[in-house]
């Protein structure tokens, strides 16, 4: 190397000159290019961060109340479901929590995704419908509640009537000093057993009542004409009106249609309810066809049932026909102190009367059409009824 060519060397830029070079270079080349320089990229970039910071700022200032709403949504529901169905938190105060608690989400970030924006109208109505499930479930409640009250009010109600309806329905005045005249009339059918009833057990001045299903007391009984009833409750209003006299009275129950065992149960709580043990006059209940008109052969129940066991207490004197002894309760051989044995059809009938009556089977077994054996308590007499 020559000592020209060395001093050209030492005539070279630095490297900071070089770099110095390159970028001046380098911002000509991208002018004429039309690109951004260096500096300009880096403003850019820079502005880009400003730009970016003030959307996201823009978006947490919009987040933020949303967020704040859907939490006291979700507060209020709770409280909804597990406290009370009608609590509500008042606008106003909504108003003032979701202001005044954004910026503290927005300070710490506790914001919903931003991507759940777009969906606020879609969380306000699963929030509308939440609550109407909600205040609907309460009002059924409290529907439920107000039905509870009224069938306990109806139904307390309607004890207080039924209360009042039994202490209407009961005898008077219990007299344990009164003797048991219940009877009992047995016998086949057209042995006689109504007319023995007519003309062995009334009188012409007996208090009667009388359960005709089959119409057989439409004439005079005991000198007096029957009275004969269609509706029990006119039955009624006759029976407590004549009770307050001592007269004698003759009164049939015959509805126009086919009579049933609760037919003679609620003739039967009539009787039951004319009984009084202080009245002068026994109170004579009639009953024809018994075992027709009872559900079963074993205790008697109801009001018939009342009768036979507790009436001779309030002067209730029952009076209780039927064809065949097994067909009708034991507790009429029980309790009837009185008994007319009639004509039975077979042996065997006449063995089972023997049984409950005591009265000895030859006798039973060889009486004919109108003869009878009347028992009163443990002896008996034979005899047949004439016209």
């Amino acid at each position: 190397m020559t000592i020209e060519n060395q001093t050209d060397l030492d005539n070279q830029p630095t490297t900071e000159e070089q770099a110095a070079l390159v970028e001046q270079f380098g911002a000509f080349d991208a002018e004429q290019a039309g690109e951004p320089t260096e500096q300009e990229k880096a403003d850019g970039e820079a502005e880009q961060a400003e730009l970016e910071q003030a959307e996201a700022a823009a978006m947490a200032a919009e987040l933020a109340p949303m967020t704040a709403y859907m939490g006291l949504s979700a507060i209020e529901m709770a409280i909804q479901g597990f406290v009370h169905p009608r609590f509500t938190i008042p606008d106003g105060r909504r108003e003032e929590v979701v202001r005044e608690c954004a910026p503290i989400l927005v300070k710490y970030g506790a914001l919903v995704p931003h991507w759940l924006a777009q969906y606020e109208p879609e969380i306000r109505a699963v929030k509308a419908l939440g609550g109407l499930t909600m205040e609907s479930i309460g009002q059924v409640r409290e529907l439920k509640a107000e039905d509870a009250k009224a069938i306990d009010a109806k139904k307390a109600a309607n004890d207080d009537q039924t209360d009042a309806e039994a202490a209407l329905m009961q005898p008077k005045n219990p007299n344990n000093a009164l003797s048991n005249h219940h009877v009992c009339v047995v016998g086949m059918s057209e042995s006689g057993k109504t007319s023995a009833a007519k003309k062995l057990f009334i009188e012409r001045g007996d208090q009667v009542l009388i359960f005709d299903p089959y119409g057989d007391y439409t004439e005079k009984l005991g000198g007096q004409q029957v009275q004969t009833f269609g509706r029990l409750a006119d039955l009624a209003k006759a029976v407590f009106s004549a009770r307050k006299k001592t007269a004698g009275f003759k009164y049939a129950y015959k509805p126009a249609r086919k009579t049933s065992p609760d037919d003679l149960n609620a003739f039967c709580k009539l009787a039951w309810a004319a009984g009084d043990g202080q009245h002068k006059k026994l109170l004579k209940v009639l009953l024809e066809e018994v075992a027709e008109h009872s559900k079963s052969a074993g205790k008697a129940d109801g009001y018939h049932g009342e009768i036979l066991r507790v009436g001779r207490k309030f002067g209730i004197a029952s009076i209780n026909l039927f064809q065949r002894g097994q067909e009708v309760s034991k507790t009429i051989f029980d309790n009837c102190k009185y008994a007319c044995v009639m004509m039975q059809k077979t042996s065997s009938s006449a063995k089972y009367l023997a049984d409950k009556t005591g009265i000895p089977f030859e006798v039973i077994d060889k009486l004919e059409k109108l003869e009878y054996v009347y028992q009163s308590g443990k002896t008996y007499e034979t005899g047949k009824i004439t016209f």
